[in-house]
């Protein structure tokens, strides 16, 4: 078994049936190559073929895992309000420290 499958059927334990429906159906949009996700599948697939498809797997699992309410994360920043100011120089914290 390459490091590569490893990795990814690692990664693929993470996901839903419907995530990794969701990949195949991308992939083969993507890239015009319909692709199996079993250890079998991934053991004849091509390493042109398997280091995007790894990317992919990757960028789900860390979104999933970093930011599980994209929609709600979204939502709060658009309702806090940030401060707008701006400024330059030293902060008294660190002028007093020296």
């Amino acid at each position: 078994m390459r490091i590569e499958e490893y990795r990814l059927n690692l990664l693929l334990k993470k996901l839903s049936m419907e995530e990794t429906i969701m990949i195949k159906i991308a992939f083969q949009k993507l890239y015009g190559v319909s692709i199996g996700l079993t250890p079998e599948e991934l053991s004849e697939m091509k390493l042109q073929t398997l280091f995007p498809l790894l990317d992919i797997v990757r960028g789900l699992v860390l979104n999933k895992h970093h930011v599980p309410d994209i929609y709600g994360a979204s939502d709060s920043l658009q309702s806090n309000t940030l401060s707008s100011k701006v400024s330059f120089g030293r902060q008294d914290k660190l002028a007093n420290q020296e």
